[in-house]
């Protein structure tokens, strides 16, 4: 889901900035090779940076320019030839080495264009200090949005190390402080953890996450919105990808990238299952899958009237302490336990049965990130 994410979410950065910039720039810390070899049964599978040429082929209003650095010589070689025999050598850059070596020369590369910097390491890795020295090195006024998939999995495992003395220094826990900038995890983890009633390392772990979000935002003020990644529907989520941004529009924009990644997420899901259907049953197979499709859209069209149901109360909620909600100033609010699972649909459906019910104004037409909810006159 990470990669459908950032897949929709690149697409449309690239597209609004490029109705202003004639170059957008996405950098790619922890590339890898490119794509993932499959079997004979199944395609080779894209990573990060064969999704970011594909979106660079797409585009047309802007030439988007990509920097893939790769650490492993062996990787990078083969993103290298990859991006070759796509023809696009000129296009995008690849970067062997390190992340910390060689982050602040990519984005210097980048001059004063938008950047949008993917950072997905495997596990913890670029020190915080780097990061913030890199970012801050861009020339005054340049657009920097940051997609962070911060690995709440690997903090939750690496954080069963506290509890035993012995290991408070291993240099797995000094790695974990470089990545968040400083030991003050350490006591976030133990502390949301003892409050917690079942004691869960993966409750433990989100807290470390939403302080350093905080973190980022007092350093470099930027604001954050958060989507968790989870293997299966309903299970506690691997990873949180983060967008870190200063245009209150990235966050409802990312909202409705999170979504529609999600949709195409449990259409995966769909189609596996659906390749499992038996061919010698007793009901023809175009039975069996009209039969699964129906099933599919049944759920679909309930999630869909829970999500409704969800931000019309958050929206119930809000306007009890006030007259109107900015859209764009309260995304996450607005959303809340539907956030990267709904999108504009559900937000304006959710309002329209809200006026219908005599609680809010009529919201004018067209789009309607730019508008306020107000609640409706006494």
């Amino acid at each position: 889901m990470k990669h459908g994410i950032l897949r929709h979410y690149t697409t449309v950065f690239t597209t609004m900035l490029g109705s202003r910039a004639s170059e957008v720039w996405v950098v790619d810390a922890y590339a890898g090779p490119g794509e993932y070899a499959g079997d004979e049964h199944t395609a080779p599978a894209p990573g990060s940076p064969r999704i970011v040429c594909n979106v660079a082929d797409a585009v047309k209003n802007c030439q988007v320019r990509g920097y893939f650095i790769e650490q492993d010589p062996a990787q990078a070689e083969q993103l290298r030839a990859l991006i070759e025999s796509m023809n696009a050598g000129d296009q995008h850059i690849v970067q062997a080495g390190a992340a910390e070596e060689h982050l602040q020369t990519a984005l210097s590369k980048a001059g004063a264009a938008p950047v949008l910097l993917f950072l997905d390491p495997f596990g913890v890795a670029l020190s915080f200090d780097a990061l913030v020295a890199a970012l801050s090195a861009r020339p005054r006024g340049a657009l920097t949005e940051i997609l962070l998939n911060f690995n709440v999995e690997s903090v939750r495992r690496i954080g069963g190390y506290l509890s035993k003395e012995k290991l408070k220094n291993d240099p797995v826990l000094v790695r974990v402080d470089n990545f968040v900038g400083g030991d003050w995890w350490r006591a976030v983890f133990l502390g949301a953890r003892a409050e917690d009633e079942h004691g869960r390392a993966a409750v433990a772990a989100q807290a470390v996450v939403e302080k350093f979000n905080a973190k980022m935002k007092a350093r470099l003020g930027l604001e954050s919105i958060a989507v968790p990644i989870r293997r299966r529907p309903g299970t506690a989520p691997l990873f949180v990808l983060n967008l870190y941004f200063r245009n209150a529009t990235a966050a409802y924009v990312f909202a409705d990238a999170a979504s529609g990644a999600s949709r195409d997420w449990r259409e995966f899901h769909k189609r596996q299952k659906d390749s499992a259907l038996p061919d010698d049953s007793l009901f023809p197979m175009e039975m069996l899958q009209d039969m699964s499709d129906q099933l599919f859209n049944e759920q679909e069209a309930t999630l869909a009237t829970e999500w409704v149901t969800t931000i019309k109360e958050n929206i119930r909620r809000l306007l009890a302490d006030t007259s109107e909600v900015r859209i764009l100033d309260h995304v996450r609010e607005l959303y809340g336990q539907a956030l990267g699972q709904a999108r504009e649909m559900h937000l304006r459906q959710a309002w329209d049965a809200l006026t219908a019910e005599g609680g809010t104004q009529k919201r004018e037409s067209g789009r309607i990130r730019g508008q306020a909810i107000r609640r409706a006159a006494a």
